[in-house]
Parts: C-alpha cells; structure tokens; sequence
C-alpha cells in the first residue's frame, strides 16, 4: 500500500477526554489542499503504450491486430502484452493505453507487477460488461483513470454477475480518477468505484448511479476539484477498514457534491475531513428501516472535522454524526433531519459559521457541547442544545455514557444562537456556563419541558442569556454566577412583545418570542445591583439595528403596558410567582 500521497492530519480527538470542568481542547483543521503524486493530477496524457480501439473494423498496419471478441471488433495498437480471450482484455505490462469506442461486452482486467502502475485513458468510451467489472486491476502499484479532456465516456455493468467483485471498477491496489473529462458510471450490479486502498479523484465531471455504494474503499477516499453527482442504493461514499485503526478516512478539499442514498451520504470508520467543498446530500431516500441501514448525511465512527464549506443537508437520520467528536471551525450549513441536525457521542465543538438547522428532533445533541462561536438557528421538536441526553436511542452506542452521573456539559464562549424548541430549550443532565456570546430561546409551551434545564448548576460571568417558555420547570441561574440574571413570572400566557428596561429607559431586551410564554429568564451584563427596571410587555418597535426570530437589538420602543418594576438584589432574581420548580 502506497502512502506517498497522504494527506491532511487526522487528529484522534476521541483520544482527549473532556472533563466537565475544562474546556475542549480545538484543533487547527489543516486547511492545505490535498498533495498527491504528481501523476494523480494529471490532465492531459500525450504518450501512450497501446491504443485499444472498440468497435472497429480497420486490420492491418504496422503494430496494429484487430481481433474479433464476443460482440465486438477490437482493435490494439502498439503493445504485444495486451491480449484478448472471448470478452476479456488482459494487459500484462505497466504503462499508458488509451480507450476509445463502444462494446456491450468487455472487461479490462490488469495484472502487472507491483511494482508497475497502470493508466488507462478514456477517450469517448462507452463500455458495458455483462459479467463482472468493466475494469478489474487484480494487481498493480496503481491504477489511473485518466478522463480526457472535453470526452464523455460511459462504463456499465450489468444487474446479474458470476463474479464476487460487485463493482463496475475494482482495484485491489490504489486507484486515481483524473482529467477534466466527463465519466458516467452505471454499477447495476453493486458498487461504482471500489478500491481495497486508497481511492483519489481529482479534477473531472463524475457520475455514478450504484446499487450499493457510489464510491467505496478500504483506506481513504480523497477528493478535490471535481464536480461529483451520486445515487446510491446503500452510501454514497463508504470507507470502512477493520483491520487498521489509523484508516477509514474520507477527505475532501474542494468540489461540488450532489449526493442521493438510501443509506448514508457519506460514511467513515475513522474521520471525515472536509476543508472546503458545496455539498447537497440527501439522505436516507426511500429508507423505512434506518435501525437496520443507517441514514445519515455525514457520519465518522471516530470523528467529523469541518473546516469550510457549504452544507445543505436533508437526512432521515442524524444529518451529522460521530461516535466520538465533532469539530466545526466555519462553513454555511442548511441542515434538515428526521433525528438530530448535529450529534456526537462525546464531544460537539462548534468555532465558527453558519448553521441553521429547520427541522430536528433534538438540533445538537452530545455528552458535552462546546459554542465558541458562529451563528446558530435551531428548530427542534424535542430538545435545542442536548447534554448527555435523548429519547430517540439514535446513538450508535447502546446508551448515554456519563448521562445517568449527570456530568453533561454545555459551555458558552461566544457566539450567536437561537432556539425554537418544543422540548427543552437549553438541557443539560449537568452544568451549563457561558462567559460570552448571545442565547436566545423561544422554548416549550408545556409545562413538562423548560426553555432552561439543567441538573447541577448554571454558571453566568458574562454573555446574554435570555429564554421565554413555559413555567412549570423554569431555572434561573445558579448563585456561583458573577453576572446577574432576573427569572420573570407572568401572571398569563401571552404571545407580546417584551421590553425590559432600566430607570432611564435604556433597553436591557426586546424580544417577542415565537411562541407562547409564561415566563422569562434574562441574565444580561446590563443588569447591575440595587438598580431598577421595568417589565413592559405589548408595545411596538419602530426601528431597531437588527432583528431575528422576535429578537431586537437597540430598539426604539414604544410603551405598552408595565408589568412589574424590579430591583436587582440578588445574583439571581425572581420576580413573580409560577413553577414547580425554581
């Protein structure tokens, strides 16, 4: 197995344990474009060793035999080592052959030194198999698929076989896919492209419609540039290696992705990287059993780190999964999930981007969550923000670890991030903290649920915390904050507008949940000790510098009806009465 063209760091962050009294350690994504061999991007290939010409009827001429195979005329050009039996072409030596014409019966089996490298180049070939692979490089230091420039080339495979190799292209060694040709693949039998070690596309317009997996390998798949379209009837990228713990690996640099499976967009036994990319991947088509065949957008068994890139994501499944963790450093994300928008068995760290997520069932859901920044949209049916919880059982693991020890975490460190949830807007089975950035919640209308739920403490030093919902399990922060924070209790449910402001009229929040609420929990760095304020609730705005999902930031307000005044005494205020619990 080569590894001259490794590529990208995979740091094994599921190595690192995360107490609930420290914060994650992050890592520095290595943004690099993926360096490969200098052969496995190459465009144009000039010098050939055999040109192999199908469906051709020229004979004679210096180098040249034509020969007669099932259903086809094939003519070989300018190698004695490649021969012909029945419908199979067998080339023996290492070397560059170009592929040209039709044949609706033929496969290409390679068998050449280890040592040598084999690259078949496709100019405008449209080949069919009716028994195997249309390519099958039993041996070789490597295979290169070369796609011409300005070509359109075809390979199929028939939907019943005698051969054991289910792919339309098989290597057991290395296979390069290059060239800024356009390559259909047809796998009716199984898997498009399967490589037992490493598989690299660069460059080119690829499609693939599989029966199984589009692009499957044992070591890694690594993409950049290219323009890649997949329907699969199981994956539409696999990587799985069982033997060796440091592979499995998916990374892709760069391209465009337009991904459909019933099982998982992409799926790896190690880590997925992606350091740039546009990504459309829908998940789970068709799939009625996703217990069975799991249905994930992006799912890594150890890890998935993003560095950039454009996510739209609609998955039956969760539409990012890891066993372990999940690092997101930047990228936009439209995110749309049957399960969990993001979820990671131990560690979900979140640095930078866009991600909004418009339909989950639990939005992020991990043993410990990490926001250090980006800008965050929940919509969820159950929970928003998840510690070490989830009624669904979707973990890959039999259950919740640390979640019955109640040493979940969430911490805030910057950062933006609204929440529309049904269940608990904020829950962590454990402590929740936050030193900067901004939380807003429009959470539950029932009282079974709170916009705040935690079970040890919530610790406020800065940021603004605000959450309307439902009273009957309402939080307000922990006494160990050095910030204050006021739970507000309203006597009705009401859907107005809310203005809380200090004895000069300066707003401390404008904000009109989505929902109905009961009550309010603020916790602002506005809000200062034996200091007065007003509850206001109704009124309107008449200009603001910004808006999102009800929340206004310095808004012109005019007064509707005063609720309550109050004074900051405590670290933690309640004004009125309500709840079960407070």
């Amino acid at each position: 197995m080569k590894k001259a063209f490794i590529v990208l760091v995979i740091f094994m962050i599921s190595l690192i344990l995360v107490s609930c009294n420290t914060f994650a350690t992050t890592y520095a994504i290595d943004t690099h474009e993926l360096t490969f061999e200098a052969d496995d991007t190459i465009d144009d290939i000039t010098v050939s060793d055999g040109i192999i010409s199908f469906g051709t009827t020229e004979t004679g001429g210096d180098g040249e035999t034509t020969i007669s195979s099932e259903n086809t005329t094939v003519s070989i050009e300018g190698d004695n080592d490649v021969k012909i039996s029945g419908s199979t072409i067998t080339i023996s030596t290492g070397g560059t052959y170009i592929l040209m014409g039709s044949s609706d019966n033929v496969q290409i089996y390679i068998d050449v030194s280890p040592t040598e490298k084999v690259t078949l180049v496709l100019s405008n070939a449209d080949l069919t198999s009716l028994d195997g692979p249309v390519i099958n490089a039993n041996q070789s230091d490597k295979l290169v698929i070369n796609v011409a420039d300005g070509t359109t080339n075809i390979l199929s495979d028939s939907t019943v076989s005698t051969s054991d190799l289910k792919s339309c292209i098989f290597s057991n060694d290395d296979i390069t896919i290059n060239g800024t040709g356009t390559l259909t693949i047809h796998a009716n039998y199984g898997n498009g492209v399967n490589s037992n070690d490493d598989l690299i596309i660069t460059n080119g317009n690829i499609t693939i419609n599989a029966e199984n997996n589009c692009l499957k390998a044992n070591d890694s798949v690594q993409i950049t540039t290219a323009t890649i379209n997949l329907n699969s009837g199981n994956d539409g990228i696999h990587v799985e290696n069982d033997d060796d713990s440091t592979e499995g690996n998916i990374y892709i640099g760069s391209g465009d992705f337009t991904i459909v499976a019933y099982g998982d967009g992409m799926d790896a036994s190690n880590t997925i990287t992606i350091t740039g990319g546009t990504f459309d991947i829908t998940s789970g088509v068709g799939n009625t059993n996703i217990v069975s065949t799991s249905a994930k957008g992006l799912k890594g068994k150890v890890a998935v780190l993003i560095a950039s890139g454009a996510f739209a994501i609609v998955s039956k499944d969760d539409a990012i999964h890891a066993n372990n963790n999940i690092q997101i450093d930047n990228g936009d994300f439209c995110l749309s999930s049957s399960d969990d928008g993001i979820h990671a068995d131990t560690t979900l760290t979140i640095n930078g981007g866009t991600i909004n997520i418009t339909k989950s069932y639990e939005g992020m859901e991990s043993v410990n969550i990490y926001i250090n920044g980006g800008t965050i949209h929940i919509v969820a049916t159950d929970d928003g923000l998840n510690a070490a919880g989830g009624n669904d059982g979707s973990s890959t693991y039999g259950g919740w670890p640390g979640s019955s020890a109640g040493n979940a975490t969430i911490i805030f460190t910057g950062g933006y991030v609204y929440v529309n949830a049904k269940g608990d807007g904020v829950d962590a089975n454990g402590s929740v903290s936050m030193s900067g950035g901004t939380v807003i919640v429009s959470g539950p209308t029932d009282n079974g649920n709170g916009a705040l739920d935690y079970d040890s403490t919530f610790t406020m030093t800065g940021g603004l915390f605000a959450a309307a919902g439902s009273s009957g399990m309402a939080q307000n922060i922990s006494s160990t904050s050095t910030q204050y924070g006021v739970l507000i209790y309203f006597s009705t449910t009401s859907t107005n507008l809310i203005r809380i402001s200090d004895a000069s009229g300066v707003e401390i929040i404008t904000f009109k949940p989505e929902k109905a609420y009961q009550c309010l929990l603020v916790c602002s760095p506005d809000l200062k000790t034996s200091q007065n304020y007003s509850v206001y609730t109704g009124g309107t705005v008449s200009a603001y510098d910004s808006l999102d999902c009800g929340y206004y930031t310095n808004a012109t307000y005019t007064l509707g009806t005063l609720y309550k005044t109050f004074t900051i005494q405590t670290i933690a205020t309640t004004v009125g009465s309500g709840g079960i619990r407070r």
